[in-house]
């Protein structure tokens, strides 16, 4: 393996494990439920960790994609992303099931469309930077 993958697979195991630090550390937050706000501030720094993980991925793919011609850690990151959405909004649901706090039937429907919209954000974003990535490597553009 070259330094260049090397690097590019460990700077992307760092975006993740800083994603899975904070998923676990809300898994305990509510296994060991002290208060309500424990666990909110717990949410709260697994959803950045999302956001900084993301950065972490991307800034590491888009490297790997531009030397190596290779995109497998976007693909990666799309998992990541929605894997980490997934669980976020498990326990979005979780926390309102244990009564830890309430958002009524109306702002329900709405949590359920901000977390897919964050995703879906994450996702666009993350094509835009491949697409862009994609067409400055290639050399038509500059006829």
């Amino acid at each position: 393996m070259s330094a260049k993958k090397l690097i590019s697979w460990s700077v992307a195991g760092v975006g993740l494990v800083l994603i899975l630090y904070f998923l676990i550390s809300l898994e305990n937050a509510f296994s060991e439920i002290k208060s309500s706000e424990d666990v909110q501030n717990a949410l709260r720094n697994y959803h950045i960790s999302i956001w900084c993980g993301w950065v972490i991925i991307t800034s590491s793919a888009t490297y790997f994609q531009w030397t190596q011609k290779k995109y497998s850690i976007f693909v990666f990151d799309y998992l990541i992303i929605i894997l980490a959405f997934i669980f976020f909004r498990h326990y979005l649901n979780l926390g309102e099931e244990e009564d830890l706090w309430s958002f009524g039937d109306s702002f329900k429907m709405s949590s359920n469309y901000m977390s897919m919209q964050k995703a879906l954000l994450m996702i666009f974003m993350t094509a835009f930077v491949q697409a862009a990535i994609w067409l400055f490597s290639s050399k038509w553009h500059r006829r």
